[in-house]
């Protein structure tokens, strides 16, 4: 075959990487992802495996998304560096495509788990959330905000990584 005869300069492979904003906005994505899971995993269930959000799902739905979307995050970083060894137009054009199809779609169940976590959490009264800050600390209180601050961010970072490609790459649908 005629094109497995080229050899991979790993430098090539650690430039490309390097000069691919996307790559930056990857790694902040998984940051995010798991200061997501994180929180809601760590101090948002009470000691009878109870979410303090409103007794609601929102806790295994915000831990979901975060772990899926570090999962996806990991996932495309490996795609970029098999697009960076792809001399192939077709199949880098698919991956793209794939690409983008990922970021918006996972960027709208940013935005969903977002607006089920903040309206479950705006539900709370503050008597209950003083309840709340006596039993479990003002920790559980922070780790649930922050975990609603960067369900926010990763909308942000997920929607700005589907711009950059979609302005980088302008797809052309022939079929």
């Amino acid at each position: 075959m005629e094109g497995a005869n080229y050899r991979i300069d790993p430098n090539e492979i650690v430039l490309g990487l390097v000069k691919n904003p996307i790559v930056y906005l990857r790694i902040v994505g998984i940051l995010f992802s798991i200061i997501v899971f994180g929180c809601l995993a760590d101090k948002a269930y009470d000691n009878n495996d109870v979410c303090l959000i409103n007794n609601s799902n929102a806790c295994n739905f915000g831990i979901a998304v975060g772990v899926i979307g570090m999962v996806m995050c990991l996932g495309f970083f490996t795609k970029d560096l098999i697009y960076i060894i792809l001399k192939q137009n077709r199949i880098r054009g698919i991956l793209l495509l794939v690409d983008a199809a990922a970021y918006a779609f996972w960027g709208f169940f940013w935005f969903v788990s977002f607006c089920f976590m903040a309206d479950q959490w705006r539900r709370v009264n503050s008597s209950r959330r003083d309840v709340f800050e006596e039993l479990y600390g003002k920790s559980a209180i922070n780790n649930i905000q922050a975990a609603i601050a960067f369900t926010f961010f990763n909308i942000l970072i997920w929607v700005s990584k589907y711009i950059r490609i979609r302005t980088t790459y302008p797809f052309k649908f022939n079929f």
